[in-house]
């Protein structure tokens, strides 16, 4: 969360907030002024600028993001488009399991009713933010799949069914966890690297 000073006229601020990381900062913003302040070893900085704003801000702006990360196991060796492709079924397949859920067969014309949280509702109009990173084996992914489920998250595991690759044998290869908020998944997720 960013704070500002209730005393000072919204209309005299312009944030510019630069982060090493999606961590969750608070930071009190005074205008005039540039502050770099440390939380867990990240440095954030915040610079005041004179400008003019059309509509006033809120004085309090949330900073907590919601993202999805998609772990698709690395050691693998799946072709790019393969991986492209199972990362996209992890993605979506918080979705895709609520239409299976009514039965959904694709013969007939039918209405669905999906049920979205808060999240999903914010994620899915700010952007829908995802990282990939990777894993090494597919212990490595059934772990982390787990973990997430423990704290509470929702993660979706693929298996794949190997008609394309994998000769024929059901493989895991990506789960997705979230859409959720940032500091919890991290708490997760924040030591794997990029894919």
């Amino acid at each position: 969360m960013i704070f500002l000073d209730p005393n000072i006229n919204p209309l005299n601020y312009k944030l510019k907030l630069c982060m090493t990381s999606a961590a969750n900062a608070y930071i009190i913003a005074y205008p005039g002024r540039t502050q770099r302040l440390q939380r867990q070893n990240r440095y954030c900085w915040i610079t005041y600028l004179q400008t003019i704003a059309i509509k006033p801000p809120p004085y309090i702006f949330a900073m907590n993001r919601i993202k999805q990360v998609v772990l698709v196991r690395k050691d693998l060796n799946m072709r790019r488009g393969k991986e492209i492709a199972q990362g996209s079924h992890a993605s979506m397949a918080f979705l895709v399991e609520q239409l299976r859920g009514e039965h959904f067969d694709g013969s007939t014309q039918q209405d669905f009713q999906i049920t979205l949280t808060n999240i999903d509702k914010t994620w899915l109009s700010e952007g829908m933010a995802k990282v990939c990173l990777r894993v090494n084996s597919e212990q490595e992914l059934l772990h982390y799949h787990q973990q997430a489920l423990d704290a509470g998250l929702r993660s979706h595991l693929i298996l794949d069914s190997g008609r394309t690759e994998f000769k024929g044998q059901p493989t895991h290869t990506a789960c997705a966890i979230g859409p959720g908020e940032s500091p919890k998944i991290d708490a997760i997720t924040g030591k794997l690297i990029p894919y």
